[in-house]
């Protein structure tokens, strides 16, 4: 396995789920902080040697314990799910923006 890309975000603590989009377009990461902060990335961009990929858009997911992401068909929104929560989060301006669904 070769390296290819790095990463540039401020993902101290770790990275707890990544998820690509169906259309291969981006890639959403969700790090371990107690904040759960989302991060998109384009991974189509073309990089320069020693370049970095930086966050299209980044922001709270919330306290909540999250347990996997996902895009939905559209790939426009990231969908995080954790233990009796669902979080639609989309992005705009740099920022990630999220709802709180609801089941019950």
């Amino acid at each position: 396995m070769e390296q290819t890309h790095i990463a540039e975000a401020p993902m101290t603590r770790g990275i707890a789920h990544v998820a690509f989009s169906n259309n291969g377009l981006y890639l959403a990461c969700c790090d371990m902080s107690d904040e759960n902060n989302i991060y998109i990335f384009d991974v189509k961009s073309q990089l320069k040697p020693g370049q970095k990929w930086v966050p299209l858009a980044s922001g709270r997911g919330g306290r909540q314990k999250l347990l996997s992401l996902g895009w939905n068909a559209q790939n426009d929104h990231v969908i995080a799910t954790g233990i009796k929560c669902v979080l639609f989060c989309s992005w705009s301006g740099g920022k990630v923006s999220v709802k709180k669904g609801s089941g019950y």
